[in-house]
């Protein structure tokens, strides 16, 4: 091959440190003429460029990031005919990764991820929508105390207890067949009879 290992492998000859001296047997020079030279010739290495494998470069769409209003993905669990996206909401600052969003009156940082550009007719005004609840459902109003359940309506079955002491809760659809029993037409369990 003509050539040596290490110049197959790194494809040049290795090079030892005694090599950047040049020998001072040929002519003497002087020392700042030799400092130079030193210098110049380590300049000119060139270092092995670093990879980076954990920066990644964003890519946001141009029409995201001049977008007026935006859609945002709901990350829950939807039903089956429920749309993916709520919205539109009006962007409030843009940035390379994270959109600030006003979402009534509040201002809400969401990733760029879970954004979609909105395409309006801005010439009408643009109504905006309100996000969904998050957490428990509210509850339901109290109900006056003259109204009457359907469970009363019904039937007219108190609540019973087990030997052991355990509250028995009727699911309310048995409440028909119960009320059923209670007309005559079946013999109902000593637990549900009524005195």
């Amino acid at each position: 091959m003509g050539c040596s290992s290490a110049e197959t492998v790194y494809g040049s000859p290795l090079t030892v440190t005694g090599d950047f001296i040049p020998s001072f047997t040929d002519t003497p020079t002087d020392n700042s003429l030799h400092l130079r030279q030193l210098r110049d010739q380590i300049c000119s290495l060139a270092p092995v460029p670093i990879s980076h494998h954990g920066a990644t470069l964003t890519s946001v769409p141009c029409n995201l990031l001049q977008a007026k209003f935006v859609f945002i993905h709901c990350d829950a669990h939807h039903t089956p005919r429920q749309q993916p996206y709520e919205g539109p909401f009006k962007v409030l600052y843009p940035s390379p990764k994270t959109f600030q969003v006003d979402t009534e009156g509040k201002r809400v940082i969401i990733t760029v991820d879970r954004l979609k550009p909105a395409h309006l007719n801005l010439e009408h005004p643009v109504p905006i929508a309100k996000p969904r609840r998050c957490g428990r459902p509210p509850r339901p109003p109290p109900s006056s105390p003259n109204s009457v359940t359907q469970s009363q309506t019904s039937t007219d079955i108190r609540p019973q207890h087990t030997r052991s002491g355990r509250h028995v809760q009727v699911p309310q659809r048995y409440l028909s067949v119960l009320g059923e029993w209670c007309s005559g037409h079946y013999k109902l369990p000593t637990c549900y009879q009524l005195d």
